[in-house]
């Protein structure tokens, strides 16, 4: 490989026993983050985060560990800092309207229905699109 640990480098460890178990497929690939303690040769002694030591690691099963950066979009950085202020932020358009205030059961039975905006037509004997078809009935083969 082409990796050139260092001791204080943060590695991951590949899994050995996703290859020894039978059904081990499932499991994660690399572990870590580690710390690298010691290199001696081509073996290594890694720390994990709370300070427990794994001795004689082979080099070939390491990989570099890199720091996954946020993908937090711009606008939304601003608006998690403490010191902008909602009139310093860029307006995204129109704002929508307020929830209005919840109202009581008696006002909600007290309210006369409101007629209803789609108007209702019965159904036809032939639905429109097909009506728009010029095909006979013995035309259709099934």
């Amino acid at each position: 490989m082409d990796d050139h640990f260092e001791v204080g480098d943060k590695v991951l460890r590949k899994n050995i026993r996703e290859e020894q178990r039978k059904g081990g497929k499932m499991e994660r690939e690399l572990l870590g983050p580690y710390t690298i303690a010691s290199i001696e040769g081509k073996s290594v002694d890694l720390l994990v985060a709370n300070g427990k030591a794994i001795k004689r690691i082979n080099l070939d099963h390491l990989k570099m560990f890199v720091e996954p950066q946020p993908q937090i979009p711009h606008k939304w950085v601003l608006s998690l800092t403490p010191s902008a202020s909602p009139q310093s932020l860029p307006s995204a358009g129109p704002q929508p309207d307020p929830i209005p205030p919840p109202t009581s059961p008696q006002s909600l039975l007290s309210a006369s229905p409101q007629p209803n905006p789609i108007p209702m037509t019965p159904p036809s004997a032939v639905p429109q699109f097909l009506s728009a078809l010029s095909v006979s009935p013995e035309e259709c083969k099934y």
